[in-house]
């Protein structure tokens, strides 16, 4: 993560939405989104529920993307150094 990024506060950063970061990572959109699902810092808003669908909007720091990359990386890595 560069120092720059880490040292702004996650609301002054750059925030991301799921098919964007699947765009520029090159990955689906349910795949992203599933890197997120349990990540800390990640913007959500829900409708309420009143019987229709629930829609989830998520908005996330690019801090916290910098930081779920390098995690996929690293994963990828190793699991490479597995092979």
């Amino acid at each position: 993560m560069t120092p720059f990024v880490a040292e702004r506060a996650p609301a002054l950063q750059r925030h991301y939405r799921i098919d964007q970061l699947a765009e520029l990572w090159g990955f689906s959109r349910t795949t992203v989104r599933k890197a997120f699902d349990q990540e800390p810092d990640v913007i959500r808003w829900s409708n309420p529920t009143s019987g229709k669908r629930k829609y989830e909007s998520i908005s996330i720091p690019e801090s916290v993307a910098l930081r779920v990359h390098e995690r996929l990386c690293q994963q990828a890595l190793q699991a490479q150094s597995a092979t």
